[in-house]
């Protein structure tokens, strides 16, 4: 592509996913369907990581348009809905019929039910307006693309992340440091998904999927912890007071931070793999600067 059609390519995939969102946003404020609620936050997702590259492209574009904050309410309220569906999930497969477990699902589905309404209320508030002048701004920032600035600025993104991430092992203990690694990973992924669509010949295919495969995992470690974080808050509450015994319940949760030091332990090794894998590949390509 030239610097046309890299501009092009990116402002019309910038369309697709609004198109996509306005109208999974409006099929949910009518249907209150989680999955249409879902399908909505996955485009605002995929537009995030679009954000990422546009600041990469311009410095400061997102806070200067309101990119991520235009977003930010919806997003953050559809989260909590699908962090609620995951662990009713669970329970689901799960079917164990402890009563305490049972009265954590009915107060999941009671907590469901409040989280759709404050979402239909973000819906009610999204100013399209803002969305029309974000696609104009989209629009101008292409005329300045170059597939090769692209490449250049997103490996230095990478390369700036990767050190982050590099620090952050030194606190592989801490889970506060696992969820800021969790957050690099998800944006150098994003950024090697993005710019490998635009130049496949970037370097990025390797290093794409070893991004993939330790944030799925990580993300699999986050999941458990949403988990474990809503049955501590449950445990506060006067239904699980009253739910009977505790032992199964409490052998549950401890059954899941096992499940994450394993994960922890085995990913280690794969990340601190990546993060040299940059070093060298971003030492190869620095001639291009």
């Amino acid at each position: 592509m030239n610097r046309s059609e890299t501009g092009e390519f990116l402002y019309r995939y910038f369309r697709k996913l609004t198109a996509s969102f306005q109208s999974s946003l409006y099929k949910a404020a009518i249907t209150c369907d989680i999955e249409d609620i879902h399908k909505a936050r996955v485009d605002i997702k995929k537009m995030n990581a679009l954000f990422i590259l546009f600041d990469i492209v311009v410095p400061g574009f997102s806070s200067e348009t309101g990119a991520h904050q235009l977003f930010k309410d919806i997003f953050n309220k559809a989260g909590i809905i699908r962090e609620i569906q995951l662990i009713l999930l669970f329970l689901e497969k799960k079917n164990d019929p402890d009563p305490v477990l049972f009265e954590f699902n009915e107060w999941l589905l009671k907590k469901n039910q409040i989280q759709i309404r404050q979402y239909l209320k973000s819906v009610t508030n999204f100013d399209r307006h803002k969305l029309k002048d974000l696609t104009r701004s989209v629009k101008k920032l292409f005329n300045r693309v170059s597939k090769k600035q692209l490449v250049i600025n997103s490996w230095e993104m990478i390369d700036r992340s990767s050190l982050k991430v590099k620090y952050l092992l030194t606190g592989w203990n801490d889970p506060r440091y696992i969820h800021r690694i969790r957050q690099n990973v998800k944006a150098m992924a994003a950024i090697a998904n993005q710019v490998s669509q635009v130049v496949p010949t970037a370097g990025l295919n390797q290093l794409r999927l070893d991004l993939t495969r330790s944030e799925i995992a990580i993300g699999e470690w986050h999941d458990r912890i949403v988990i474990i974080n809503a049955m501590e808050r449950f445990m506060k509450t006067t239904p699980y007071s009253k739910a009977g015994s505790h032992g199964h319940f409490l052998d549950s949760k401890d059954l899941l931070m096992q499940e994450n030091a394993d994960v922890l332990e085995k990913l280690k090794p794969e990340i601190k793999a990546f993060v040299l894998l940059i070093k060298s590949i971003a030492q190869k390509i620095s001639y291009m600067r």
